[in-house]
């Protein structure tokens, strides 16, 4: 088994749109890591495209179970987390097929 240490990028002709990122890099770029964070000093956690790409998935399903109901339905999303998860929510309900809205709470009108 060989290990891929350069990532394959998309093409730039318009054949990959945004919703079909997360299932790009899932089947190109699976082992490589999406995100590398550290929560501490000398800890490292990396999140592959393979565990974005299936989180993706899991909130696309959770969201619009077996593509029912009408494709396009705008959904306001209203959520306090970190931007790891804000990002694989967004990305997921793009996969399902939603317009997703998003609704910063942490912005002030003063």
């Amino acid at each position: 088994m060989t290990t891929q240490h350069y990532p394959v990028y998309p093409p730039l002709n318009g054949t990959v749109l945004l919703p079909d990122l997360p299932d790009f890099n899932l089947q190109h770029n699976a082992a490589l890591p999406a995100y590398v964070y550290s929560s501490m000093p000398g800890f490292v956690t990396e999140i592959s495209f393979l565990e974005f790409g299936r989180a993706c998935h899991r909130v696309a399903h959770a969201v619009r179970p077996n593509h029912a109901g009408p494709e396009g339905k705008v959904v306001a999303l209203i959520a306090n987390t970190d931007t790891i998860l804000y990002q694989a929510i967004v990305a997921g309900m793009v996969r399902a097929g939603v317009v997703v809205c998003t609704v910063f709470t942490f912005y002030t009108s003063s």
